[in-house]
């Protein structure tokens, strides 16, 4: 009885130094993978989207390891041929396309893959073995406007460390403030204030954002054929309709004027609330303007989180490489202190656990660290593909099918959720018969919604 006590201790102290290294501080996660000799007469190219990374993630390689690391740039928007490279950086979507071209990732490097900021973005590509490493994160994110928040008295603080302040952390709040502040004609720089938040009607997948509320996501299940555009859909809309109650915009200004407009917003100070990117001129608005921004997640709505949707990146490593132990050694490069460094020097948001950063040499800035912290709530889209066409996968929908008219319409009153669902259905029947594929169960759901909404 006693030795089997002393071997459970054993297993749970092991467990916990394990999750400790897994989820821990980054010396002593990149301290305890274990040693990978780099081959004699290495040679290995590096495919990247950013010249400014590439040539200083080499520069430091080759400090190590002379003349083994080259790379070149290359676009990100297409699917590249790997045979050209050693190691590439890819989009999460192309990478099940790649998948038997790939060698998987070492083992010694799992103690990375496993951290839970991580695993958040492999779940979908490293199923059977690991071949993608997750790097950055680009995409719209939340941000409200500190400055003039704190000028109309609204108390900032975050007593639960999410980094989004109780008084602005759901719509429903913030739709309480607007009403207040059209009702009260507050000023800010001497202009009535004018507008709360614009709703991006001119950008589809910003819009989904919204549309995919109360915890619904369409695209859901193991494959294309499972989207999820019944009861859940209809219901999700409802709530969606609920956002255009309000007065977004007054004092001239009307809720069916609103786009994204980003930049009039940084530039102006015209709102307190923006969706704004990691790659805009941020920091030079707030400069010249003398305001503080502050990113977060998004505030939640009916009870539940929104999401963000981010394009997320990564490196695969090439199957016919001649030297394995120098691809892994590019990948546990770009998780160490001075890859992490590099990276963010090069105006790319890494994919890491934020409890690194305090680990860093260099001082993070405020809004960067707030970018990292408010992009592990995004998404990335998602990567189930049709069974019956795996080259298709069920999220190219929305590059393809316009519903920005539907959306807006609805926001605005100008239709009710039973005509905005059926149109909706229409939409995506439409497509799923262009493309020659199927959607399970519900062949008569759609012919039955679609015929209601031709009557």
């Amino acid at each position: 009885m006693r030795k089997i006590i002393i071997i459970l201790i054993s297993v749970l102290l092991l467990s916990a130094c394990t999750s400790k290294v897994a989820n821990g501080d980054l010396e002593t996660m990149i301290n305890s993978i274990e040693e990978m000799p780099i081959e004699a007469d290495a040679k290995i190219h590096i495919g990247v989207f950013d010249d400014n990374f590439g040539q200083v993630i080499t520069n430091y390689l080759n400090e190590q390891y002379p003349d083994v690391y080259t790379y070149s740039v290359i676009d990100e928007s297409l699917k590249l041929d790997i045979s050209e490279y050693d190691i590439v950086q890819t989009l999460i979507e192309y990478t099940p396309l790649m998948s038997e071209n790939l060698n998987p990732i070492d083992e010694k490097l799992n103690v990375i893959l496993e951290n839970d900021y991580i695993e958040k973005y492999t779940k979908d590509v490293n199923q059977v073995e690991n071949y993608f490493m997750p790097f950055d994160s680009k995409g719209l994110l939340f941000a409200y406007n500190k400055t003039m928040l704190e000028s109309f008295g609204i108390d900032l603080s975050d007593s639960n460390d999410d980094k989004l302040p109780e008084a602005i952390d759901s719509f429903e709040k913030i739709s309480e403030l607007a009403n207040k502040w059209e009702a009260d004609q507050v000023t800010y720089r001497d202009d009535l204030l004018s507008s709360v938040f614009s709703f991006p009607f001119n950008e589809q997948l910003a819009m989904l954002s919204f549309i995919q509320n109360s915890n619904y996501s369409i695209v859901s299940g193991s494959k294309g054929e499972e989207l999820n555009i019944g009861e859940d859909l209809y219901n999700a809309l409802s709530t969606y309709q609920s956002l255009g109650e309000t007065s977004w915009q007054f004092n001239g200004l009307e809720n069916s004027d609103m786009l994204w407009n980003y930049e009039e917003v940084l530039e102006l100070q015209s709102a307190p609330f923006l969706l704004v990117g990691n790659w805009m001129y941020y920091e030079d608005y707030q400069a010249s303007q003398a305001y503080e921004l502050v990113f977060t997640k998004l505030p939640s709505l009916n009870g539940a989180d929104l999401s963000t949707l981010s394009s997320v990146s990564g490196f695969v490593l090439n199957k016919d490489s001649l030297y394995p132990n120098a691809q892994n050694l590019f990948l546990k490069a770009i998780k160490d202190q001075k890859g992490i460094e590099f990276t963010i020097d090069s105006g790319i948001i890494p994919i890491i656990d934020p409890a690194y950063i305090k680990d860093l040499e260099k001082i993070v800035s405020s809004n960067i660290e707030e970018m990292i912290v408010a992009y592990t709530h995004s998404e990335y889209i998602s990567l189930q593909a049709f069974e019956k066409d795996p080259s298709i996968i069920a999220f190219k929908i929305f590059y393809e099918v316009d519903f920005r008219d539907v959306w807006k319409e609805l926001f605005l009153g100008e239709i009710e959720v039973d005509e905005a669902y059926s149109r909706m259905l229409d939409k995506i029947n439409e497509w799923i018969s262009n493309n020659n594929l199927e959607l399970e169960g519900i062949e008569y759901e759609l012919e039955e919604d679609n015929s209601e909404g031709n009557d």
